[in-house]
Formats: structure tokens, C-alpha cells, sequence
């Protein structure tokens, strides 16, 4: 697993491209939970924008999610993964940036002319207890301890199952 000092970590809250990278390289896992995008003890809202500018004619910065979900769907042919995009509401990576952001991303290149640090509008991750990360043990041991959780439909069943047996029992001993 990647191990950094506090002060590595601190330095990446600001930037989502170069955690993406390193976390790929390592083989790490990256995940989305709920509106974030999640790198070990740090997360970003998935729509934090990154350091790499599109191809395009405007070139605006990619947010992480759109990276992230390359990454995901590297595999798929472009059409598809461009469908599969629009089905889950992320930015689709176009098809002249695909194969440099993903060089880019599994370490095979070490730059890319598409990486603008400067010009990226700053964003702000955040720094998450142990115990908010799927896949920790610390995760487990807080999910373990939490109570279950009941739905309101689940409660309004139970409630009225439960009328229903004291219904049947005072029935019962009224007979």
C-alpha cells in the first residue's frame, strides 16, 4: 500500500490528478463513494476539477470523476464508453485524449502536454478518519458497532405486523 508522511498527504489535498496517478500505479484502489471520490484517507467531490485540460476547442480541466470513470472503462470501446458516461452522468473522456491520459495514469508516460498545474483552479480534498474508509478495518469495526439500519417502510411494516399479533392475542384471550 502507498504510505506517505502527513505532510505528502497534505500536499495532494489540492491536487486529484497526481493522487489518480499514483494510486494507478500502485494499484490501488480508488473508489466513489457517494459524491466522492475516494484515495485511501483523502476524497474529493467527484466533480473537483483536475490539472489535465481537454483536447477540445474551449480545453476546459477534467473533472476526477470523468478520470476516474476512464479508468474504470478502459476496456470498453470508445462508443460504449461514451453511452456508459452519459448513463451515469460523467463528463466522457474524448477520444484524442483517451490513450495519453491513460499512459498518463498507469505510469507508462511521465508527462503530458495536456497537464496544466498552473492554470488548474485549485481545489480543496479532505482528509477522512479511517473509519469513513471502505475497506479499512477501521471501516468494519465502525459498520459492526453501528446499529442497523431500518428504512421508514420497514418501520411502518413492523408497526402494523406488530398491531396485527396484539390484535390477534387480546382476540385470543378475549375467546
Amino acid at each position: 500500500p502507498l504510505q506517505r508522511p502527513i505532510m505528502d498527504v497534505a500536499a495532494t489535498l489540492s491536487d486529484p490528478l497526481t493522487l489518480l496517478r499514483e494510486f494507478t500505479v500502485a494499484k490501488e484502489a480508488v473508489l466513489l463513494v457517494g459524491e466522492h471520490i475516494v484515495f485511501g484517507r483523502v476524497r474529493f467531490p467527484r466533480g473537483a476539477l483536475t490539472a489535465y485540460r481537454a483536447f477540445t476547442k474551449d480545453k476546459p480541466f477534467y473533472p476526477v470523476d470523468a478520470l476516474w470513470f476512464l479508468l474504470e472503462k478502459q476496456k470498453a470501446p470508445h462508443g460504449e464508453y461514451v453511452k456508459e458516461c452519459a448513463a451515469n452522468a460523467v463528463m466522457p473522456v474524448s477520444l484524442p485524449d483517451r490513450r495519453a491520459l491513460l499512459n498518463y495514469l498507469s505510469g507508462a508516460t511521465d508527462s503530458s502536454p495536456s497537464i496544466d498545474m498552473t492554470g488548474a483552479p485549485f481545489v480543496q480534498g479532505e482528509l477522512v478518519p479511517a473509519s469513513a474508509v471502505p475497506g479499512t478495518a477501521a471501516y468494519d469495526e465502525a459498520m459492526a458497532a453501528a446499529p442497523a439500519e431500518t428504512d421508514e417502510a420497514d418501520e411502518i411494516f413492523m408497526d402494523a405486523e406488530a398491531r396485527a399479533e396484539e390484535a390477534a392475542a387480546a382476540a385470543a384471550a378475549a375467546a
